[in-house]
């Protein structure tokens, strides 16, 4: 029996039908047999961005003591002092003035709203408040009106109420999403429940360590029947026997935005090597060793604008983990990186099998090559845990092993 409390052994997860809401159902920890020597107090619900292997954040306040747990957008109002965060003071092109807040701002009651007036805002300069000119819920930017304000009764244009240029203490309130719930495109959302309970005998609280909670996502809502863990298997079997052994990188769609975004164009350069294009520090999460169907298809050249180029694409599959989105990258033994294009992901009843998709050779140019191969993660195990297959099944197996050889 471990030291710890176990995990609930059935969990399933489902979007609710409600935008930025992700719910999750779980049996009951005290059920379990391994729990007996422990006083179960609830279950912590933890997340991760883009990679299963974490890092997790715990998102419940209080552990959750009822077998249902609803992950979705907060919005808070919050104020937070700006005096640092300005990207122009007056010294852009337009002569604008614009700063930057740390969360999405919610602007006539919609969550990224990327226009608006501003009118859910109040920034205080100084003491004085003042609306602000307009805003960008989605890039979390703040525009300072510039112009002159005309008064009819008194005939009289007032400057605008600026900071100085040497120093001002400006405070910016705002309705904000402090709980960020990504259900966009390209989303890689991850969950590990965590068993927290008293241990009666050592006398002290204690939960379920996260390297022995199972990976839980969206995209493997079921566990896999026994006849198609065995499908899985002989598909491994193929790519053991005939892949090719590859690194996987992840496109980050979330985390620390790059410094080098450019609040004109509202995306980073092309060549920034801090955050490769993707407008998040990092980049990539990686790499993974993955097992790939070998290419089938032939290697041409064709004529650019920039002369010669290698025209080298093929279609391939893979397992069902790591779950891999358009635009990831791989790298081959010979120092090759290919982009990888829209993917298929094969499922039965929500458990996914198998995953294929389109790569394409990258030039020899493209920023993806400054990316470092570091020393390789552990791939993630497939999120559907894996079932005993039945007696039969292991029969049937046996069979057609012996047959092969």
């Amino acid at each position: 029996m471990p030291g710890f409390p176990i995990s609930p052994t059935e969990t399933t997860i489902y979007n609710p039908g409600v935008q930025y809401a992700i719910d999750l159902a779980f049996s009951d920890p005290r059920l379990d047999p391994q729990n007996a020597g422990f006083q179960i107090l609830g279950v912590n619900v933890y997340r991760s961005y883009q990679d299963p292997n974490g890092p997790y954040e715990k998102v419940n306040a209080t552990p959750v003591q009822v077998g249902y747990y609803r992950d979705e957008h907060k919005i808070s109002l919050i104020q937070e002092d700006v005096s640092d965060n300005f990207i122009f003071k007056g010294d852009s092109p337009n002569k604008e003035w614009i700063f930057k807040t740390q969360k999405s701002i919610v602007l006539n009651n919609v969550v990224y709203q990327q226009f608006s007036e501003g009118q859910d805002i109040i920034v205080n300069i100084d003491g004085q408040d003042i609306k602000p000119l307009k805003a960008d819920g989605a890039k979390k930017m703040v525009w300072l009106n510039t112009y002159k304000t005309y008064d009819p009764i008194s005939h009289i244009s007032s400057p605008p109420i600026l900071p100085s240029t040497t120093g001002s203490f400006v405070i910016c309130k705002y309705y904000g999403v402090t709980n960020f719930v990504q259900t966009n495109l390209n989303r890689r959302l991850y969950y590990k429940l965590a068993t927290y309970g008293y241990d009666v005998i050592d006398k002290v609280n204690i939960e379920t360590p996260l390297a022995s909670a199972p990976v839980i996502s969206l995209e493997a809502m079921s566990e896999a029947e026994p006849v198609w863990l065995e499908a899985m298997n002989r598909n491994n079997f193929i790519l053991e026997q005939g892949g090719e052994r590859v690194k996987l990188f992840l496109r980050k769609w979330a985390g620390t935005e790059c410094p080098n975004n450019s609040p004109t164009h509202k995306s980073t350069i092309n060549d920034c090597n801090v955050c490769f294009g993707t407008g998040y520090v990092g980049g990539y999460t990686g790499p993974y060793d993955i097992l790939l169907a070998s290419p089938d298809e032939s290697k041409g050249l064709e004529l650019t604008p920039e002369g010669l180029k290698a025209a080298f694409s093929f279609e391939t599959w893979t397992g069902p983990s790591p779950l891999i989105s358009q635009r990831d990258f791989i790298v081959r033994k010979n120092g090759d990186r290919f982009s990888i294009g829209a993917v298929n992901l094969t499922t039965v009843n929500g458990a996914p099998l198998q995953q294929r998709f389109q790569v394409a050779l990258l030039g020899s140019r493209d920023i993806r090559y400054s990316v470092p191969l570091k020393a390789s993660l552990v791939t993630p195990p497939n999120s559907t845990p894996a079932a005993e297959p039945t007696q039969a099944v292991i029969e049937s197996r046996k069979k057609v092993w012996e047959d092969l050889f």
